[in-house]
């Protein structure tokens, strides 16, 4: 075990604080690249956007009820007075006390954001609760441009800032009630007029710790974000930068804009990871595919999957992709998902989306310019890592009916949590923590059996995402579990995880899930709880020190 220098070799018992990372600068394009660590994105918990209402929730009536959308023109924004919450950032769940955190954590989003949006409208502080409020000074109309300005103040121990907007006026000529459009609210501590778009913290912290990609999965809201079956999404239909909102919307059941996904990664240097929509079209892929090209910095590469857990009945992906294999063999008793195993619609399910995965990265590769797959261009087949006969099933599908598989996929992908599942319903830390650890030890020993199935078929092996799982699915009290996270032990295990249990053991690449949140019940799955403040515990640290590390580890 001497491809890194284990600093935290020693058990959880005798392990009490997690050292701290190495001080080598990350920000080397070059040693991103050579890193081995990626992590996962989201808007929220990351807070992502200099203007905070690029992340609104959907437009509502005054009343709490939800405009519909006849009543929200082509990029979402409201045709009539209408309200919006920007964002909520309390701990939670606050608006059903108790809350979860014992520490009650409330990143400071306090200050004077500057608002303006195209019309002209009375505005308010929607927010009805005892204590200080959110002030709205200094409104201001331009007729000559048709723009009203002002400034919000958020006082400290806020979280939550709804705006509501009445008397609307879209033009000087609108009547009354037509709504406005163009909304931006600017974060305290960038110019009014600014055109930056990824706030610095999101910046600073994806540079410092030198990942390797990002996965945009929550970012592009890649669950449930299909259209039931068999209806599908062109590449017309996608999010856009400029409509009302990058969270989901009327029709629109996506995430972020790619656009601002690829700006991420160029401006981090740092390796994209696109989660393809199951029911995106061929059109789609193109589309997608194509602003890749025009787009990327030709110095990164791209990583592209199908959809996110297609196996996972949790998710609205397992059952349109279950359809669209079923469909297939009905409608053409010659299709190849029969092929030697007929009836068997459990193998049709994987071997669709092996083949799914297959033709996105071809697109991708033809449109690229690319001649073979794996330099630029890396599809990667993801399934359930309790089920490695699926894996073994699917590579042997493409290599009888397409050729090898090291010709069509880059690698496959598992998951590599590790939990308290087995804790006591009364578990304090200690006890938290010791299981966990045991989980993890588990967890290097899959990691071996998919190493073997890799290397029979010439093809890389990543996680998907792997890290600390104390979600609904975990065991002990909620309080206990989030101090756990919290407690230096867990980032010597989450430093373990990848290294020891992973990356040492013959594994490619490891994308940790994910960067920030807040921690509750449903999981403290963020490597920080705080964005601003990436060491408020020591997971952030331990990743840190694992990706930079991981960039000198030779690999088998």
């Amino acid at each position: 075990m001497a491809a890194i220098a284990v600093a935290v070799a020693i058990g959880i018992a005798s392990c009490s604080v997690f050292p701290g990372p190495s001080r080598r600068s990350a920000d080397d394009p070059a040693l991103r690249q050579a890193s081995r660590v990626g992590i996962g994105i989201d808007m929220s918990g990351t807070r992502l956007f200099v203007d905070a209402a690029k992340t609104l929730r959907a437009w509502e009536f005054h009343d709490g009820t939800r405009i519909p959308v006849e009543l929200l023109d082509e990029h979402g924004w409201p045709m009539v007075d209408a309200r919006t919450v920007v964002f909520d950032e309390r701990p939670i769940p606050a608006w059903a006390p108790p809350i979860d955190d014992p520490d009650e954590y409330l990143a400071d989003v306090s200050g004077t954001y500057s608002m303006r949006f195209t019309g002209q409208a009375d505005v308010r502080n929607g927010q009805d609760a005892a204590g200080p409020q959110a002030e709205i000074l200094n409104i201001a109309y331009d007729p000559t441009t048709n723009t009203t300005t002002g400034q919000v103040v958020l006082p400290p121990g806020r979280g939550l800032l709804i705006l509501e907007f009445s008397r609307t006026r879209r033009t000087p000529q609108s009547p009354e009630g037509s709504g406005i459009t163009d909304l931006r609210v600017i974060r305290p501590g960038y110019d009014p007029d600014t055109d930056q778009t990824i706030a610095t913290p999101v910046l600073t912290a994806l540079k410092r710790a030198a990942f390797h990609s990002i996965r945009f999965m929550d970012y592009s809201h890649t669950n449930n974000h299909d259209r039931s079956y068999p209806n599908a999404t062109d590449w017309s239909q996608r999010k856009l930068p400029s409509d009302t909102t990058q969270n989901p919307w009327g029709t629109k059941r996506g995430g972020g804009a790619w656009e601002y996904a690829i700006e991420i990664a160029n401006r981090t240097m740092t390796n994209p990871w696109l989660t393809i929509p199951v029911d995106a079209t061929d059109d789609y892929v193109h589309g997608l595919a194509t602003l890749v090209r025009d787009s990327l910095d030709p110095s990164l590469v791209v990583y592209v999957e199908h959809s996110n857990e297609v196996w996972n009945a949790l998710f609205s992906q397992k059952l349109w992709n279950a359809s669209a294999a079923v469909a297939e063999v009905r409608d053409n008793p010659q299709s190849d998902l029969d092929f030697g195993s007929p009836f068997d619609t459990s193998l049709w399910e994987v071997r669709r989306h092996m083949r799914r995965t297959v033709e996105i990265g071809a697109t991708f590769a033809d449109v690229m310019g690319e001649r073979r797959i794996g330099d630029r261009v890396r599809p990667v087949f993801s399934w359930w890592v309790n089920r490695g006969a699926d894996y073994i099933d699917a590579l042997e599908w493409i290599e009888a009916t397409r050729g090898p598989a090291a010709d069509s996929i880059w690698g496959i992908g598992i998951t590599a949590y590790f939990n308290s599942a087995g804790a006591s319903a009364t578990a304090g830390v200690d006890e938290i923590l010791s299981v966990m650890e045991r989980d993890l030890i588990a967890g290097g020993r899959r990691a071996d059996q998919f190493r073997e199935i890799a290397d029979r078929f010439g093809v890389n092996l990543t996680v998907y995402e792997g890290g600390t799982d104390t979600g609904q699915n975990a065991r002990g009290p909620v309080a206990s579990r989030i101090i756990a996270e919290r407690d230096p032990r867990m980032g010597a295990l989450l430093y373990r995880s990848i290294t020891e249990h992973f990356l040492e053991r013959g594994g490619d690449l490891y994308m940790v899930f994910a960067l920030a949140g807040r921690y509750s019940r449903y999981g403290s799955w963020g490597i920080t709880d705080d964005i601003a403040i990436p060491d408020r515990n020591a997971k952030f640290a331990a990743v840190e020190r694992a990706a930079i590390e991981s960039a000198h580890l030779r690999r088998r």
